[in-house]
């Protein structure tokens, strides 16, 4: 079995930073998310997802949020996608 790579790229649109591999955005990103929203992104993580690769639609929502609001402040236009919560 592989192993999973130990880095990979901010999810923020605009960023082209390595983090690592448990993370979603770089220490600069994160900082800018506000308060609910690390929270949502807390709450929905379930554990071992990052090994088993089984993430859980509410933490795909979770991180789409976050990164829509950090789009929008850095003004990176984003596709609007259908998402589950319809």
């Amino acid at each position: 079995m592989l192993k999973p790579s130990p880095m990979k790229k901010c999810a923020a649109l605009a960023c082209k930073r390595s983090i690592g591999a448990k993370k979603v955005f770089c220490a600069g990103h994160w900082a800018i998310v506000p308060q609910d929203l690390k929270k949502a992104l807390a709450n929905a993580y379930v554990l071992g997802q990052d090994v088993t690769g089984r993430i859980s639609p509410e933490f795909r929502i979770a991180v789409s949020d976050a990164v829509k609001f950090l789009a929008f402040r850095e003004g990176v236009l984003v596709k609007e996608e259908q998402d589950d919560r319809d």
